[in-house]
Parts: structure tokens; sequence; C-alpha cells
């Protein structure tokens, strides 16, 4: 079912008095391609992946990284921040082993998609590179590997402050190593919640300098008016601002109105239908 479809059906309804009170279509806007220089093995594995070509904002943002830059990338849904970051964070374990990387995320969900595309991508590659989830959900057999062994850990505010920061003698080795932290969905951070996260970010940057490591910070953001101020705020370190043209195209309409239960049947129900459609998903 598409869009038009849904919206025909409620504005069918018995029940419906003109509750729709805006709709329009934002058209895709096609991002610009660009190239950068990537290790064979790593391309290879990005092109079984299904990634052949690269946005113009994804190379910058990996350059940046790559000569040492704290950035804050801030482009809308879909149009591929994860990916800069997941080159120079794959070629940095491949090159120096021992390094690590701490990708922090609000949502846990958010952090166990990554979590998959990077193991996917480390299947494709084939290397001897130990990723790991440290989240509430973990086995203790999960959190110990993690403490151990892992190159890229996956977690969240709250296990940062109680057991990475916490008992921070036991993370000895990924913070003495900790190449670059990523902060995604960083624009989450905002009032008390920014605020108790900025002092977590400073309690790690504390620790990591007291165990000799210095990492970059590789921010993912919405498209806010004002992302290398926040990030700024946020981490207490100045930053490169980088953002992206690219948007997947859509359908947004405003429902505003008293729900009678007829149509408020019909708007669950396609409500439900939408969640099914993948409009516009751009590809990385």
């Amino acid at each position: 079912m598409d869009i038009e479809k849904i919206l025909s059906k409620i504005t069918s309804s018995s029940g419906y008095e003109g509750q729709i009170v805006h709709s329009e279509s934002i058209k895709e806007r096609q991002g610009k391609y660009d190239n950068v220089d990537i290790k064979p093995l790593l391309r290879f594995a990005l092109h079984e992946r299904g990634i052949k070509r690269l946005y113009s904002h994804q190379t910058e943002a990996i350059e940046k990284i790559r000569s040492g830059k704290d950035i804050v990338l801030a482009t809308s849904t879909a149009s591929g921040k994860s990916l800069a970051y997941t080159i120079p964070v794959f070629e940095e374990i491949m090159g120096h082993p021992d390094s690590t990387v701490l990708y922090i995320s609000p949502l846990n969900a958010l952090a166990n998609d990554q979590h998959s595309n990077f193991v996917k991508l480390r299947d494709v590659l084939g290397e001897n590179i130990d990723i790991a989830r440290f989240v509430g959900s973990s086995s203790k057999e999960e959190r110990w590997q993690a403490k151990a062994d892992a190159n890229i850990i996956f977690t969240n505010p709250e296990m940062l402050h109680m057991s990475v920061l916490g008992w921070k003698q036991q993370w000895y080795r990924v913070l003495s190593n900790l190449k670059y932290i990523i902060l995604d969905e960083s624009h989450y951070y905002t009032g008390v919640t920014g605020s108790n996260m900025a002092n977590l970010v400073r309690r790690l940057q504390r620790i990591c300098n007291h165990y000799g490591s210095n990492p970059q910070y590789i921010c993912c953001s919405a498209t806010i008016g004002n992302p290398g101020k926040h990030a700024c705020s946020l981490t207490g370190k100045m930053w490169k601002s980088l953002t992206g043209m690219v948007q997947a195209g859509e359908h947004r309409s405003l429902y505003s109105g008293t729900l009678r239960h007829t149509i408020t049947k019909r708007v669950i129900s396609c409500a439900k239908a939408v969640l099914q459609i993948q409009t516009g998903c751009l590809p990385h």
C-alpha cells in the first residue's frame, strides 16, 4: 500500500471531517558522489555488501578523520553517516590490531543494528577483529569478552557510567588504546540529558588522558541548526562540522482534531501499513 492510498482511505472514512490539515511530498534530493582511496580488501568487502560509491560528505568525513580531526557529521536520515566512520574504524584496527573503538548510542536498538552491520562487514573481510556489545542485556561472558578482547565496543551512556567509568581499572586495555569515540545520535543529548552526557564525556576523556590515550571524537547528528556548537558543548572540543545535501523522498501529513472511534481505527490501521513502507531509502 503506497502513501496516496493510505491517505485516500483516511479521507474517505465516514468520520473524516477535514482532520488532515496539511499534506506535502518532499522530493528526493540526490547527493554528489566522490572518490577516496580505500584499501583493496576493504573496498572488496564494501562491494560485496552492495556499497560501490560514496557520497561527497562521506569522503570528506573519512579524510578529516584520517587526518586526526574531531568531526560532527550532520545529515538527513538514510544519508550514510555510519559508513563515514565505519571505513576509518576498520582501517585503524586492520593497521593497528591493539587499537580500540567505543561506540555510544542513546538507543540499544541502534547500537544493536550497527553492531550487526560491523559484524557482517568483518565477516566478509575475514579479519580477526573482535566486535562486542556491552549493554544491560549482555551476558556475563559477553561483558568479560568486551573488557578482555574487543577492538570495537557498542554501548550506551548508562553502561558507560555504571560499568566502564565506575570500574576503570578493569577497562585499562580498552581505555589506554582508545582511538575513536563515536557519539551517534548526538542531537539527542539536550537539556538535563545533555548536561549529564557532557559530564560523562569529560570523565571519560580525563581517564583516557590518565591512561595515555587521546581519542578522536566522531559525532553523528540529525540536521540541526548548530551541530558544531552543540558538539562543542557536549565534549568541550572544537569541531569540524560537515553536512550533506542528500535526502530521501518522503511524504508528510499533519492530522489534527478530535478522533472519532471509526476514523481512529482507520488511522491506526493505516499507521501500521506506513511502518511497512520503505519510502525512498537511499543506498549508502
